[in-house]
Parts: C-alpha cells; structure tokens; sequence
C-alpha cells in the first residue's frame, strides 16, 4: 500500500481511470500531463479552492454548503456501492470547493475497488439498519468480516436492538455518549460474543490507533452531528475501514440521516 501510494506512475493511472470513469459526476479532477510525468514527478493542472472544511470562506462565497455535502454523499454512493471503484483519502485537504461551488478532488495516491459480494452486503447492512432487522444486519456484518462467523445470530441481534434504542437517544451529548458507549461495551465482557473486538476487527493492520481513542473519535463526530468531519472520517479510510459498518456507527449514521 505504501509504496504504491509513493507510486506517482501508479497515482497517474489512478488518475487517468478515475477520471475517465467518473467523467459525468459533476465533480473536478486535476488534468495529468502523461508525456512529462514520471515516477520521480507527476505534473498535472493547479486547481484552486477552499478546503472542504473552511465554512468561513464558503459562506463569504455564498456557497451552499448543504448543496456540497448532498454532492460528496452521493458521489462516494455512486463509488462505493455502484462502481465499486472509490478514491480512498478523501480528507478535507484533498477536497476542495472553488468559487464556483465546484467539488475538486485531489491526491490519487489511494483508490481502491470493491467485490460485489461486498457491495451488496453494505447495500443490506444499511437497509436492514434502517427498518431495524438486525437478524440481517448481523448476517450482512458476518459477510463483511465485522463479526465472526461463528458470533450467535439471535443474542447479537438483541444487543443490537438494544444499542440502536440506546445510541438514537438525541439528548445524549458527546460526552455523555462516550461514556455510555464504553460501559455498555464492558457490559458484554460475559456475553458468548465479543462485540468490542468485532468492532475494531476491520481496521488496517497499519493502523496504529487505539481501539479507546477509534471508538472515542467515532462517537465525537457522530454525537456531536459535526458534518464535514463525519462525511470526510467516514470516507477517507481504505477499503477495511470503509465497510466497518458496526453496531455503534450505524446508529450514528441513522441519527446524522433525521
């Protein structure tokens, strides 16, 4: 992975298909000029913008910042789970808006693809989230290698239930959800199943975050509904991290939807 990403022949390829396949979506790419790159130099068009994440100079440009976020939603929907095909770092310096309200995406060092079978499994975790049948939901985490195979179907469903009435509580505050969140997880320690590993069983092996300080970062953006760095969190992380939908996140995710 690294020295793919350190790979500018291979971000040029990543460029080159990415563009050509996502031609239509309304959103900008830089131009790369093939004929004087190397892997040493990628030379591409400078393109201008603010950060996604700078609502100070969006709203002096009367941007809609609504508008750019209904944008990048759906356009890593039509990545993630139509194509299958999606650029994998989309932190706020590599998204940009110009003052045209224009989406520019930058840095093709991380582009990733995802199996079908995945793809579907996303597809029904989501839906079975939405009308809450956890008995799916459970089967399509066990397909996404978020919970093991061999984790109880009808227990797991259950706590499921039970965190999605929790964590769709709109009077929690960051800091009391935190907490709650941390003492439900040490309330399972008996259970025949471990949903606090199953959680963090998706995460890179590169990765060299905490599990304590992934859950708290989780629970910061969802609890506190900041768009920009839930959006852009949830995003920028490579293949593993992207279909980690686990149980707490989803409930997240349900409330950010209201």
């Amino acid at each position: 992975m690294i020295l793919q990403e350190v790979s500018l022949n291979h971000e040029l390829a990543n460029l080159q298909k990415f563009s050509a396949m996502y031609k239509d979506s309304g959103v900008k790419f830089p131009k790369a000029y093939a004929q004087i790159s190397s892997d040493d130099a990628l030379v591409m068009s400078y393109e201008e913008g603010y950060r996604f994440d700078d609502k100070e100079n969006l709203q002096k440009q009367n941007i809609d910042f609504n508008e750019i976020i209904s944008k990048l939603v759906d356009f890593y929907t039509t990545q993630m789970l139509i194509n299958g095909y999606f650029h994998a770092d989309p932190h706020p310096g590599n998204l940009l808006v110009n003052d045209k309200g224009e989406l520019i995406l930058l840095d093709f060092g991380m582009v990733k693809s995802i199996p079908n079978n995945i793809r579907i499994a996303i597809i029904e975790l989501v839906k079975s989230a939405n009308e809450r049948d956890f008995e799916l939901y459970i089967s399509a985490s066990k397909r996404l290698g978020t919970i093991a195979y061999e984790a109880p179907t009808s227990e797991l469903a259950a706590f499921t239930d039970k965190m999605f009435d929790i964590f769709s509580n709109d009077n929690l505050t960051s800091e009391s959800m935190q907490k709650l969140a941390f003492d439900v997880l040490e309330s399972t320690r008996n259970l025949p199943f471990k949903p606090y590993n199953a959680i963090f069983s998706t995460i890179s092996p590169t990765t060299s975050i905490p599990c304590d300080e992934m859950l708290s970062r989780r629970l910061t953006y969802g609890a506190t509904k900041s768009a920009p760095a839930f959006i852009a969190t949830k995003a920028c992380c490579c293949v593993k991290m992207a279909v980690a939908v686990t149980l707490i996140p989803a409930s997240f995710r349900i409330r950010m939807a209201r």
